[in-house]
Order: structure tokens, then C-alpha cells, then sequence
């Protein structure tokens, strides 16, 4: 089964790929982004056939979960469109097969086919309705659509079935932030961080946040609890030196610009971005 998560860029703090990376693009601040679903971190399976199947010969055509597993080899091959094929060949022979369902709907998200794959999770749902990663997918399809309330439905659905489903918790935290509802999604992420308080990349968020919420110092909290779980992160370093400028710390920003270069960020984008920091800094004290 493949259960996927979408991540809605945080462009709050205007600098991550502007300031660093490829000197090729461009250093304005990265727009908030189409919403686009993303494989969950957990390897996707490969299912064993059932134990009384009999394997397919010359003779004997192969069953339903045969098919379905061929098609989880080629969709995880990113042949989305030839295992869309097989699923439905499943599908043709176990008309109840939730799991082809389900991951035929994940082959249409990575396609793009979202009204295609809101279907398949919906029937999928319709064959177990107490399986929280259908519900999770099907969130993330509805967002896809623009449909945010009935996305924010699956999403809280998904948490009631597994109220350690982080996924679930940032997909709704991150549609929370396209509803600009931020208080509700800094407690979707900090719910994220008590179920697992290594996973880093969720300061960041949190910090992003507190920027557009003008919590500057609540940012450089979060700033700071990410750097302390990823020393060598160059983003986080380029991050938290815009923040001190903008609280005129400019001496702690100044050591954080200078471990951003030597991890590799880009000086001169690096530079253009800070002084546009420092600039709407300036123009704002002047007023």
C-alpha cells in the first residue's frame, strides 16, 4: 500500500533556494508552490503472494494478486502508467481488491489524474472505511483539487483511525497554512514533534510560520532546536542569520552567514539576499 504526503513550500522566510544551491536560479523568493504529492518516506512494499495462489504458468493465467504485484514493481519503477494497467486488471478479477484500488489511486496522483485518483480512494474507503492511509491519499487528491474543507475531513478521518499518523498531521497542517489558519497548524506540528522529536525539518516549518505570524524570536527558538538536531543543515544556517538581522543581531547573523558558506552556499546569491534582508529591515525602522 503507498500512502503519500504533500508539502506546501513555506515561503515565509523568502530565502531557502534563494539564497543557496544553484547559482542558475533565480534569487527571488520561492512562490508557494502547486501542491504536489510526495511518496511517503517509508520504503514502498513489494506484497508476497498469497500462500494459495499458485504461481502463474504457460497455462494458467495469473490471479488478481499477481497482477496487483506486478503493478506495485512497475509503479515503483515510476511506470505509473503501465501499472495503472495492471491494477486494473486486479480489479477486473476481485472487483473487493481495496489495496489495487488504493494504489492504482496513488498512480494517477504521480500522473497528475487527480479527480481519477480521488475516485479510486473513494472506493477504496467504500471497501474499508477504517483504513487511515485511504483517507490520508484521498486528502491529499481533494487538495489537490482545491477542495481544502473536504481535504481537512480526510485528513481529521485518517487521525482518528491512527492518532500516530504523522502524515496525516502535516497534511493538514500544511493545508492549515494555505488557509492562512497558522495557530491550527503550529499545533498540528508540534503534535508531529511529540510523536517524533527527531524529525527536524519540522522547526523549520514551525519557524516559517512564526515569521509570518511577525514571532521573530519564537522563529529563532525553532531556528535554533533545528540546528541543534542537524548542525551541518546550511538552509537552517542561512535561515537563522535572516532572522537575527531582522532582530538587528547582526554579529550572531554574521557567524551563521559564514558556516553557510563554508557548507556551500552560494555567496554572491547568498549576499543579493541578505542585503534585501537588511534593506526592508532599514526601510522599516525609518518608519
Amino acid at each position: 500500500m503507498q500512502t503519500f504526503r504533500f508539502i506546501a513550500g513555506l515561503s515565509a522566510l523568502c530565502l531557502l533556494l534563494a539564497a543557496c544551491g544553484d547559482s542558475s536560479k533565480t534569487d527571488e523568493p520561492t512562490p508557494l508552490p502547486t501542491l504536489t504529492p510526495i511518496p511517503s518516506p517509508t520504503p514502498f512494499p513489494t506484497p508476497e503472494p498469497s500462500p494459495t495462489s499458485e504461481p502463474a504458468t504457460d497455462d494458467t493465467p495469473p490471479t488478481a494478486e499477481e497482477y496487483y504485484v506486478a503493478a506495485v514493481s512497475y509503479a515503483d519503477s515510476g511506470d505509473d502508467d503501465f501499472a495503472i494497467n495492471l491494477f486494473t486488471k486486479a480489479i477486473e478479477l476481485d472487483p473487493a481488491f481495496s489495496d489495487a484500488y488504493n494504489d492504482r489511486g496513488a498512480s494517477h496522483l504521480a500522473l497528475e489524474e487527480f479527480s481519477e485518483a480521488e475516485a479510486d480512494f473513494s472506493k477504496a474507503i467504500e471497501l474499508v472505511p477504517d483504513d487511515a492511509d485511504y483517507y490520508n491519499n484521498r486528502g491529499v487528491a481533494r487538495m489537490s483539487l482545491s477542495d481544502v474543507e473536504m481535504a481537512i475531513d480526510d485528513f481529521n478521518a485518517a487521525i482518528d483511525l491512527d492518532p500516530a499518523m504523522i502524515d496525516a498531521y502535516l497534511n493538514r497542517a500544511m493545508v492549515y497554512v494555505r488557509l492562512q489558519r497558522f495557530d491550527e497548524s503550529l499545533i498540528d506540528l508540534e503534535q508531529i514533534l511529540y510523536l517524533d522529536p527527531q524529525y527536524a525539518e519540522i522547526h523549520n516549518y514551525r519557524a516559517s510560520i512564526f515569521m509570518a505570524l511577525d514571532r521573530p524570536r519564537d522563529a529563532l527558538y525553532e531556528l535554533d532546536r533545528l540546528i541543534g538536531l542537524r548542525l551541518a543543515d546550511r538552509d537552517a544556517h542561512v535561515n537563522r542569520a535572516i532572522v537575527l538581522l531582522r532582530l538587528g543581531e547582526d554579529e550572531r547573523a554574521q557567524i551563521d552567514i559564514d558556516i553557510a558558506l563554508e557548507l556551500g552556499a552560494d555567496q554572491e546569491r547568498l549576499q543579493r539576499t541578505l542585503d534585501r534582508v537588511r534593506a526592508e529591515r532599514d526601510a522599516s525602522d525609518e518608519q
